[in-house]
């Protein structure tokens, strides 16, 4: 009896539950506008009305099923504080009609566990009268929230939401005043032709904030997108593009004491309207902003009293200015620890980059492959402006095509010293004025222990193959300011036009001009090859030696030392049948070497030629003293002959003849002595 008894209290429960909640099973239809309470609710066909539309409940999930609802207020509003556990998608919402204090698509105080996905909302209705007020009639938001102190909004979804023609305030307002906002999280928003309106997103006082692929075109007042007081920000894929409204806009971009964020992936179209900056920076810490573009706005980017700011993959260009406007790239302000790198900054009205402070210097600045090309015209513009900074390094970057490529100069507006200033690895090229450095300074070094900068008008060159230039560039001789080290590929070569053949030494293959070993230079003429390195950079060759048939002449200090010379053009029978002179005068320390061609060593350098030596008139040998001459050599060779048959003899004998060997040994020796008498005799 007790288990029959349990299964009919079982099966009555169930009926029971299943009675009471088959409306949200199997999903209550709304058809028109009105109050909803808790469950799961569908929309089945438009409906409309000319105030607010749907009071909704918590704990409610509604499917628009694609059906629009038109209003002239708000579409959803709620009788209750608190909104939670709420879903609304697939729906479209169209306010197209006056409503005083304005009006919203969701109109709900505090909100957690919210989800808003696949939604469209338009404004059709648009009374140009109005004016700028709390109590304009053409204010429509989507959705606000956590605006009281103390209140809070948590857990909140926006995906997929399309806002098209909307006026005034915030589409997304969160966390105004001392309310508190968590765990926002936008993806796919893109909202549309937006005239007249304050924020596109307004957020403050938010912690865990995740945005991702937003679209919004179009502000004719204040910001785009504006975070203030929020911590731990992820914006990916992000493109603000301001409307052609002839209105001024602040920034696209404001963050305001942001701690933590990363925005990856940003695009900014001034589309050149009035608007002040890109992005504005002011006193937020822990902020990476990554892979971004920046064009045709008055002001690229501004870092004021920041801390551990990381500008990466940017490019920024098209920057223009007004008569308020200063047109800068990217403004680093009285901002502490920031990297700016990889990033290409063109043609701005004024500076590509400017760094320092107002009433203090902005400190520990790190610039890495910053490019820049033309900077405008403003006195203080330049590739890079640096004015009040301390401690700052900047490599790898390239200034260029600007009234100055590099502006330290001193400016009352501003903080006027620098100190601990690094810059090496740069190029700075095409300017009116590479570098100028005016300004109060304390240890600016232009050059590393390795590399210095490529500076276009530097007039050195390069005599080892290591591209460093082996005089210094200045750049204010009377502080002492020089580049040490700087870059060059032009290398010290020698003049020279007159010897190049191939036999003359190929200085470009040459690791150290100012000692090349084994050194020729040679023409049709002459050849000489020098024993001893030899310095050669920046000589004017040309000059300094002359070839000409029989004759060289060299007339440098550097080449002064030993050396083979070649006639190439000159002959004798033998050695002995020439002299080399010097400056016209034996030369009594040179070493002959061949006679055809003539060639020669040297201990060092003059003029050198080669005369033949001749036999005088009275010394001609007569044909009688040639025939007593032969008769004289035939004497020691008879000699010989006799000596040596003599030894044969004694050795044939059965018994060794020691007096044949004996005689025959002393006709051999008065054979050598007569020899060597007739040899100085004739």
């Amino acid at each position: 009896m007790g288990v029959k008894r349990n299964l009919i209290t079982g099966l009555m429960a169930f009926i029971f539950l299943a009675v009471i909640l088959s409306p949200y099973a199997l999903g209550a239809s709304i058809t028109a506008c009105g109050s909803v309470g808790s469950g799961v609710h569908t929309i089945d066909n438009d409906i409309s009305s000319t105030n607010n539309c749907i009071n909704i409940s918590n704990d409610t999930v509604i499917d628009g099923q694609g059906y629009t609802i038109y209003v002239n207020c708000s579409g959803f509003w709620s009788s209750e504080s608190d909104i939670q556990n709420v879903s609304v998608s697939n729906l479209n919402i169209v306010k197209n009609g006056s409503c005083t204090g304005g009006s919203s698509a969701f109109s709900f105080a505090n909100q957690t566990n919210m989800t808003y996905e696949n939604i469209t909302a338009y404004q059709t209705y648009y009374n140009e009268s109005c004016a700028d007020g709390g109590s304009c009639d053409w204010r429509f938001e989507f959705t606000s929230g956590c605006l009281v102190s103390g209140s809070l909004c948590e857990n909140i979804l926006f995906n997929n939401i399309t806002i098209n023609s909307s006026n005034y305030n915030a589409q997304f307002g969160f966390g105004w005043f001392d309310g508190l906002a968590r765990n926002l999280t936008f993806n796919d928003i893109t909202i549309n032709g937006i005239y007249d309106l304050r924020f596109n997103f307004l957020i403050h006082n938010t912690e865990t904030l995740r945005m991702s692929n937003i679209y919004a075109n179009g502000s004719g007042n204040n910001i785009i997108l504006a975070l203030k007081n929020v911590s731990d920000a992820v914006i990916n894929n992000t493109e603000l593009v301001i409307g052609n409204y002839n209105d001024y806009v602040d920034s696209a971009l404001e963050l305001n004491t942001v701690s933590g964020a990363i925005i990856d992936g940003l695009t900014i179209d001034g589309n050149n309207q009035l608007t002040n900056y890109g992005i504005k920076d002011i006193f937020s810490h822990n902020v990476s902003i990554n892979d971004f573009t920046i064009y045709n706005i008055s002001r690229g980017i501004l870092e004021y009293g920041a801390t551990n700011i990381t500008l990466t993959n940017g490019l920024i260009y098209n920057i223009n200015t007004t008569s308020s406007v200063k047109g800068v790239g990217l403004t680093i302000w009285e901002t502490n620890n920031t990297l700016a790198e990889n990033i290409s900054i063109n043609n701005t009205a004024t500076s590509a980059l400017t760094v320092g402070g107002t009433s203090k210097p902005s400190e520990n600045i790190t610039i890495t492959n910053v490019t820049s090309n033309y900077a405008g015209l403003c006195k203080i513009g330049g590739g890079i402006s640096i004015f009040g900074t301390i401690n700052m390094t900047v490599s790898e970057s390239t200034f260029s095509g600007s009234p100055t490529g590099i502006n330290m100069i001193d400016d009352v507006t501003h903080f006027n010293y620098i100190e601990d200033i690094l810059l090496y690895n740069n190029t700075i090229s095409n300017n009116t004025n590479n570098i100028i450095l005016n300004i109060t300074h304390t240890n600016i070094r232009f050059n590393d222990s390795a590399y210095g900068n490529s500076w276009d008008d530097y007039t050195g060159c390069d005599i080892q193959i290591d591209h460093i230039g082996d005089t210094p560039y200045t750049i204010n001789a009377t502080a002492g300011d020089y580049d040490y080290l700087p870059f060059t590929l032009s290398r010290c070569y020698p003049t020279i036009t007159e010897f190049t053949g191939t036999e003359t030494t190929n200085f470009t293959a040459e690791p150290d001009l100012a000692n090349v070993t084994g050194m020729t230079l040679a023409d049709s003429n002459v050849k000489i090859t020098w024993s001893s390195p030899v310095d050669i950079a920046s000589k004017d060759l040309d000059s300094a030696i002359a070839f000409a048939n029989n004759s060289a002449d060299v007339n440098l200090p550097a080449l002064n030392s030993s050396a083979t010379v070649v006639f190439k053009g000159v002959s004798y029978s033998d050695t002995d049948s020439f002299m080399v002179l010097k400056d016209g005068s034996n030369c009594t320390d040179c070493s002959i070497l061949t006679a055809s061609p003539v060639s020669f060593t040297v201990t060092g350098f003059s003029n050198y030629t080669t005369q033949a030596i001749t036999t005088p008139a009275g010394d001609a040998i007569t044909g009688m003293q040639v025939v007593a001459n032969s008769i004289l050599y035939l004497i020691p060779a008879i000699l010989v002959i006799i000596s040596i048959l003599l030894v044969l003899t004694a050795l044939q004998s059965g018994e060794l003849d020691l007096k044949k060997l004996v005689i025959g040994a002393v006709i051999l020796l008065i054979a050598v002595i007569f020899s060597g008498v007739i040899w100085n005799l004739i």
